[in-house]
Parts: structure tokens; C-alpha cells; sequence
């Protein structure tokens, strides 16, 4: 079993037991959270293996930045001064990742590559010279290294290329390229198009010649040439060395020196290292994300945010106590509202439950001892378990931090007085909860609101429907207590029926009424804890049917 195969059984193997222990230990109710937990789980895992992985790139490329710098540092202490030297005494470039061009210094012209260009393919005559015609072809249809703007060079522009006889392709102390006379130049705008090389004659009986282009691609818009020269009185040697450099580095290419260890340097100042550096940016930016990245669950790990507090540390100074605690209510806040943000239109749908829910039961006169206390457990528990009342959590967590707040400025009010000394030790004997139970409390207290809203929102259509029936059974048995009484002593009065007979039939349906009210809240807790299982689906679950039947 690969590396790989290994850490993704692994993996497994922890999620089954992160899964094993919700179910035994933290109330996971059915499957259907069971299975979302440990999706959840699942992604939190995924997100730090990829930040661990971006951790290990991250030192790994630093560590490639730190070799590349070594090995710059060893080459020369100025490399740059080394480069520069190394251009000065070398005229023509070829470059490593164009192989198809060469540029010359002087003048920033580049020249196609005769090993790959073909220069002698015409079919002019046996010796391979083109025609007029076919050179205009081939040069306009020319395309390489993502360049396509070649031209014919001119005389002048030709004579100066190899005029000190040091162009890559001459040989000997003559002025034949590749040991061919003939090779087509624009003179006079075409009016003649071919100089043999041995006598500058521009005649070849009707043929041009071999074909050498060249491309000012690398110096359009600008005045490298003026710049370089030898004679600007504007520069100094050294500005004019950079221009060059400047041009190689702007146009990313990779020149190949005379000195095999000037173009390995060159490699890593100005290809490798950029590079590096780039890669280590985009690197820290998603490490960066990553680490910003809240992994909004309903199981919030407060641990994971503990970490990065030393509560060792943070128990034995009251001040860095009250600056902990501000700072950790800050952040269970910030959590918050992230989580409140995600879940908006479920939050807006479960407030107004809870509003339906906030109104403190008041005794009806109207009711016995026992009705009421029914009517009262019953709204109760529905408000306990629907209502989110995430302003009283918010306000409990402020609680805390205005303590933390009150510490703060009585240490304000001990260090404008006279007796600091003294009162600072007063303040720090006085008994608090360490750190960490406070953080471990208030992230209780978040953890269940977030659950709340995450029950609400898997729970949504059923709990919608149980307040409207709690509501509707409430104002029911009110009017079945008033209301319909009245009715009844009406009707009976009027049929002479005798009190003691009607009462008792009252006191009867009274009995049956209130055992059915009993039975709501017992239902609306199973129909919480999810809807029993039906051999064919059924559009209105089986608890809500009973309740309809019970209404009935």
C-alpha cells in the first residue's frame, strides 16, 4: 500500500471514530446528523490537510530561495556587477529559451537563428537563392518565438551587423555567412535586393540570394540603440551595460554568455529566484486564506481557538487576563455574526417562532391550578427549544467582557491614585474563574444557540406547524373553558336540564379534554427527535397526523 493509500485509510479510520463518539456521546439524535457531522468533520479535516500541504510547500520553496541565495553569494558577492561585466565584452546572444533568434547588443535587433531558419531553400537556382517574390513570402509568413514582425534588413543595417566579422555564422576573416557571397538586403527600397559579400556588388543575374531577417520586436517605442551607445555622453559605462540587462529581464529572456557560469547565475538571479519568490507569495496569500477561513459548524471547537492563548501564562497576570478575556469575547462575537450571516433567512423565520414564544405566561382565572401549570410547562418547553433568543446569548457573552472591562478600569483608577502597591495585590487576591473555564463556558453558551439554529433549520416545516397547533390548542381550551361553557349552561338551562346533570357531563368532557392536551407536548417531543419511519412516503408525517386526530 502506497504513502497515499495509507493516509486516506488513516483518514477513514479517524473519521469512523469521530463518528462513533457523537453518536454515543454527543446527543446525535438520527442518522441524518450522525451522516452531516461527519461530512462536516470530513471537510474540517480536508482543510487542514490543505493547509498543512501549504505549510509544507511553503518551506519548501523557502528553503529552494535560501540554496539559490547560497549559490548566488558563493558566484560573487555583485553579481549583478558581474552580469554587467559580462555583457560588456560580448556582442551577440543567443538565448535558452528562444532558440530560434539572436540578438545583437549594439542595437537590439534580433536575427533569426540560421541553425533552424531556412535561409538557402529557394529555387532560384541550384545553389538554393530565392526569388524576389519568394523571399517576400517567406519573410512575411515568418513566425517563431512569438514573433511574427520579420523583415529583410536594409544595407545599412546589414553591413553594420557584420562589420567587425564577429556574427555567429561568419567564418574565417572573411564577410561570407555560411560560407555563401549572395544574401538578399533591401537597397534603395527594392530598387536593387541582393549584396555579394565579397565586393558589396548588389548584382546576382536576376537572383537575390540567401535569405537572413531580422525583427526590431525588442526595441519598438523606444531608443535602446541611442541609449547603449558608446558615444552617449548621457550615461554612464555602467547605465549603459543596464539597458541591455534591463532588456533581457523585461522581455524574459534567458541570453547565453561566453561564461557557462555567467548564464547559470543569470538563470538564478533573473529566472529561478523571481520565480521562487512568486510561487512563495501565492503560497503565503492562500495560507493567509486559509488561516482567516471560519469553519462555521454547529460543533464549534473552541479548543482550536484556545490554542492560541497561554492560559499558564494568562492566569497569573490580571492584566493579560482582562486583555484575553476582551479579546476571547471579541472573537466568540465575530464567530457569531459570521454564523448569523450564513444563516439569515433561517434566523429571521426562527425569530419570529420566537417572538410567538417570548410573552411570560400569565395564570388564567379561568383555569384550574393544574390547567394552567400545563399551559405554562408547555410554552416553556417550546420556548426552550425553539427560541433562539440569540440576543440574551450575545448579551450573557458581553456580560463577561464588561467584567473583564471592569477590571481594566479599576486597574485605571489604582494607577491615578496613591496607593497603587497596596491596592493592586488586593485586586489580584480576589477569587475568578481561570481562563479556560471561562472560555469553556461561553463557548458552551455559543455552541447551543448554534444549535439551535441548525435544529430549526433540518426541523423547519415541522416546527413551523407544531407552534401553529401549540398556539391554536392554547386559545381552544381557553374558549372551551369560557366560551363553550356558557354555551353549554345556555342550552341546558333553556332544555330544563338540571345543573348537576349538565355540570357533570362538563366535568366529563373536561376530564377527556385536558388527557389530550397532556398529550401534545409528549408528541411534539417525538416529532422532534425525527419522524417515524413509514413503509411509503407520506406528504404529512405521522406525528402531525396523530396531533390532527388528537385534535379531532
Amino acid at each position: 500500500m502506497s504513502e497515499l493509500e495509507n493516509l486516506k485509510a488513516r483518514q477513514q479510520e479517524l473519521l469512523d471514530k469521530i463518528h462513533a463518539l457523537e453518536e454515543q456521546y454527543e446527543g446525535i439524535e438520527n442518522e441524518h446528523n450522525a451522516q452531516k457531522m461527519q461530512e462536516l468533520n470530513k471537510m474540517q479535516t480536508q482543510l487542514i490537510g490543505s493547509q498543512n500541504n501549504l505549510k509544507q510547500q511553503l518551506q519548501s520553496v523557502q528553503k529552494k530561495i535560501k540554496t539559490i541565495n547560497n549559490e548566488i553569494d558563493k558566484l560573487s558577492s555583485t553579481a549583478t556587477d558581474r552580469i554587467l561585466e559580462a555583457i560588456k565584452n560580448q556582442r551577440w546572444y543567443f538565448f535558452k529559451n528562444k532558440q530560434h533568434i539572436l540578438m545583437d547588443k549594439t542595437t537590439g535587433i534580433l536575427w533569426a537563428n540560421l541553425d533552424y531558419f531556412p535561409y538557402n531553400q529557394g529555387s532560384a537556382n541550384s545553389n538554393g537563392y530565392y526569388s524576389l517574390d519568394e523571399v517576400k513570402s517567406l519573410v512575411n509568413n515568418y513566425s517563431v518565438d512569438d514573433i511574427d514582425n520579420w523583415q529583410i534588413p536594409t544595407l545599412e543595417v546589414f553591413k553594420h551587423m557584420i562589420y567587425d566579422k564577429i556574427f555567429p555564422f561568419q567564418q574565417g576573416n572573411n564577410w561570407q555567412i555560411k560560407e555563401i557571397q549572395f544574401w538578399c538586403c533591401n537597397i534603395n527600397n527594392w530598387s536593387n535586393s541582393c549584396i555579394h559579400l565579397d565586393n558589396w556588388e548588389n548584382d546576382n543575374d536576376g537572383c537575390v540570394g540567401c535569405v537572413l531577417p531580422c525583427s526590431y520586436h525588442l526595441i519598438q517605442d523606444n531608443e535602446y540603440e541611442k541609449n547603449v551607445s558608446e558615444n552617449n555622453p548621457l550615461y554612464t559605462e555602467k547605465e549603459r551595460l543596464q539597458f541591455t540587462l534591463d532588456l533581457f529581464k523585461e522581455n524574459e529572456l534567458w541570453p547565453i554568455f561566453n561564461d557557462a557560469e555567467i548564464t547559470d547565475l543569470y538563470k538564478k538571479i533573473y529566472f529561478e529566484k523571481p520565480r521562487l519568490l512568486q510561487a512563495l507569495r501565492e503560497i503565503e496569500t492562500q495560507l493567509a486564506q486559509c488561516e482567516e477561513v471560519k469553519t462555521i459548524t454547529i460543533n464549534f471547537d473552541y479548543t482550536t481557538l484556545l490554542n492560541k492563548y497561554d492560559t499558564a501564562s494568562i492566569d497569573k497576570s490580571i492584566i493579560k487576563y482582562y486583555e484575553a478575556v476582551q479579546k476571547w469575547i471579541d472573537e466568540l462575537m465575530e464567530y457569531l455574526a459570521d454564523f448569523e450571516q450564513q444563516k439569515e433567512s433561517v434566523i429571521q423565520d426562527c425569530n419570529q417562532i420566537g417572538l410567538q414564544l417570548s410573552t411570560t405566561y400569565k395564570d388564567d382565572n379561568n383555569l384550574t391550578e393544574a390547567e394552567n401549570e400545563l399551559l405554562k410547562n408547555r410554552q416553556y418547553y417550546f420556548k426552550d427549544k425553539l427560541a433562539l433568543g440569540m440576543d440574551k446569548v450575545k448579551a450573557n457573552l458581553l456580560k463577561v467582557k464588561q467584567q473583564a472591562d471592569d477590571i481594566e478600569y479599576t486597574i485605571n483608577e489604582i494607577d491615578d491614585g496613591d496607593n497603587a502597591i497596596y491596592e493592586l495585590a488586593q485586586l489580584e487576591k480576589k477569587e475568578r474563574a481561570s481562563f479556560a473555564l471561562i472560555a469553556e463556558n461561553t463557548a458552551k453558551i455559543v455552541n447551543k444557540a448554534l444549535q439551535k439554529i441548525d435544529f430549526f433549520e433540518h426541523n423547519r416545516d415541522f416546527i413551523v406547524k407544531a407552534v401553529e397547533v401549540w398556539s391554536k390548542w392554547n386559545e381552544d381550551y381557553k374558549v372551551f373553558k369560557t366560551k363553550q361553557y356558557e354555551e353549554l349552561k345556555h342550552s341546558c338551562e333553556e332544555d330544563d336540564i338540571e345543573v348537576e346533570v349538565w355540570q357533570k357531563w362538563y366535568e366529563d368532557w373536561q376530564k377527556l379534554r385536558f388527557t389530550i392536551e397532556e398529550k401534545l407536548q409528549p408528541m411534539i417531543a417525538r416529532g422532534l427527535k425525527g419522524d417515524i419511519e413509514v413503509k411509503e412516503e407520506q406528504e404529512t408525517p405521522i406525528i402531525m397526523q396523530a396531533i390532527y386526530v388528537l385534535n379531532d
